[in-house]
């Protein structure tokens, strides 16, 4: 026997059971950001690029973009489980055994669902675990997009969202702050995460094979990683489920910034045959003039945009004052936009209907390796108990 193909064992045993909990944890967070998105459907604001106001959109479709991102992580980690889940046991130190071990029965005995055949590369391999903590840093990451914007929209310059008093804390000598300290530490373990990836990288990089002291190093961060992205799990998961938003703070803010000014050159490009390049212009020399003259959006009408149109282009675009403002309005613009995946509520909810499919779809897959991880403690102990029987004999 050697620790060699023991410990190798052990570890792809031990990491599968926390995969198949850290996916119940992911899919936890997954249905909380379904159900929050069919609560918004109807609750416009703005969306963003470079943080800056760009095209209106729909809380539910933000809380989609981000439910979808988790879907991916979580077919992502189950596919590295296929990986996780193979044996190198009987590999002995690296050259396998002189005995007639049957390492099939003993991979059935324990769940796997395959082997780690060349002896040499069961005792050594451990791009398993790279892979594994590839797939939590991606993980981690996208929970720390989440926690950045839990903690920017809870700030008064944007006054989105409040966080659960169990998930901020207080100031020792600012009575007034609620700031959000558990949206803080999840942004910052995710550098934690990527902090082990790399170890472990760095690690392996440039061990001859077969098994070398160095590998000890390394298991640890794997463990660290599991534990720390399955906290982050349930701290955003709850957050989430619980936090408050301002729906009327982002409907008030969407109607600043000319975010629907792109819907207005596409009228342009629609109803006078302009070539977007054009009518991107015309638009943005028109919002100019809004602002310099301190107007909002729903002020602008179709002379302004006349005046202007004849300024930079030669002529006037001659559309009511009911074309432009409707083309300015936030809801409208939103309500256009039913291409597949797009921001209409109608849309959203048709996507948020398939995301609800997938979701049972991805449980039963999860609820398959559950029964299997029970069917494979019933199988053991009943494999040693017929072995015991026969020695008493």
């Amino acid at each position: 026997r050697s620790r060699n193909d023991e410990v190798a064992t052990c570890i792809r045993f031990a990491l599968r059971r926390q995969l198949i909990g850290l996916l119940g944890e992911l899919l936890e967070l997954m249905k909380v950001l379904h159900s929050r998105s069919l609560e918004h459907l109807d609750a416009i604001m703005p969306g963003y690029t470079h943080t800056q106001h760009a095209q209106p959109v729909t809380l539910a479709h933000h809380l989609n973009a981000h439910l979808d991102s988790f879907e991916r992580d979580f077919e992502r980690i189950l596919d590295a489980y296929k990986r996780v889940n193979l044996s190198p046991l009987g590999a002995g130190a690296l050259a396998t055994t002189g005995f007639p071990i049957n390492r099939f029965r003993t991979a059935e005995l324990l769940g796997f669902d395959g082997l780690v055949e060349n002896s040499m590369d069961a005792v050594s391999a451990r791009d398993f675990i790279l892979e594994t903590l590839s797939c939590l840093a991606i993980l981690a990451t996208h929970l720390s997009r989440i926690a950045e914007e839990l903690v920017l929209w809870s700030s008064l310059e944007f006054g989105y969202a409040e966080l659960p008093d169990e998930y901020s804390s207080t100031s020792s000598i600012m009575p007034q702050k609620k700031n959000p300290d558990t949206m803080e530490l999840t942004r910052a373990k995710a550098c934690r995460v990527y902090g082990n990836l790399a170890a472990a990288l760095s690690m392996l990089k440039a061990l001859p094979l077969t098994y070398n002291r160095d590998l000890q190093e390394v298991t640890p961060r794997l463990w660290d990683s599991v534990e720390t992205v399955r906290s982050m799990l349930r701290i955003v998961s709850g957050a989430l489920k619980n936090v408050e938003f301002k729906t009327e703070a982002m409907r008030i803010r969407v109607s600043e910034g000319f975010s629907t000014a792109t819907e207005l050159a596409d009228l342009l490009v629609r109803r006078r045959g302009l070539a977007f390049r054009t009518a991107h212009m015309i638009v943005g020399a028109l919002v100019s003039e809004a602002l310099s003259r301190g107007l909002k959006p729903e002020q602008v009408d179709g002379k302004l945009l006349d005046e202007v149109s004849v300024r930079v282009y030669g002529k006037p675009m001659n559309l009511a004052d009911e074309e432009v403002r409707e083309a300015l309005t936030p809801s409208k613009c939103v309500e256009v936009r039913k291409v597949v995946g797009g921001p209409s509520p109608e849309t959203v909810r048709e996507a948020l209907e398939h995301r609800r499919k997938l979701i049972e779809r991805l449980e039963k897959k999860l609820k398959s390796l559950e029964e299997k991880e029970y069917a494979v403690e019933r199988r053991l102990a009943e494999a040693v108990e017929k072995l015991r029987k026969q020695l008493r004999a």
